[in-house]
């Protein structure tokens, strides 16, 4: 036996396997990078859903590097804004209710399905389903949209 070998080595079946699930999970997440900065970059409606998607992931590194304006990052320091979003409330579900496509900016309005959470008398907290409506304010740059979110 070499050195460093297992002592009970895994069934090829089973490394292939292995295999197969990484290729799989690498290809997946170039999927979702693909349709954050890919082809679809230049339109409105696209890039709001991915944002949205991506927000009720609570993936907001990739928001940062991706889908904020870099006129914003160059003024929001990014403690501050990842800071900001970690006490930010779940969001179960959403829908892009309307587009508005101005040239160089653009306003999308995205309904969502939420739980926030809310301070309870005697203590500690609870999560309350609440719907609500999200008007978000995007701007074209080098036809590309990015979304203006504050500090």
């Amino acid at each position: 036996m070499r050195r460093g070998a297992p002592v009970f080595p895994r069934p090829l079946r089973l490394r292939r396997r292995s295999g197969a699930i990484a290729v799989a999970i690498s290809l997946g997440f170039l999927a979702l990078i693909g349709c954050t900065e890919g082809a679809k970059a230049g339109d409105l409606t696209a890039r709001a859903r991915s944002y949205m998607d991506l927000r009720q992931k609570g993936s907001w590194d990739v928001i940062w590097s991706g889908l904020v304006d870099p006129e914003a990052r160059e003024a929001i320091k990014r403690g501050a804004f990842m800071a900001r979003r970690r006490s930010s409330f779940d969001i179960l579900g959403f829908e892009i209710v309307s587009v508005d496509d101005e040239g160089r900016t653009g306003r999308v309005v995205a309904r969502m399905e939420t739980e926030v959470p809310v301070l309870k008398p005697g203590g500690g907290t609870m999560r309350i389903p609440r719907e609500l409506e999200d008007t978000q304010e995007w701007v074209r740059r080098e036809g590309r949209w990015y979304i203006r979110l504050q500090g």
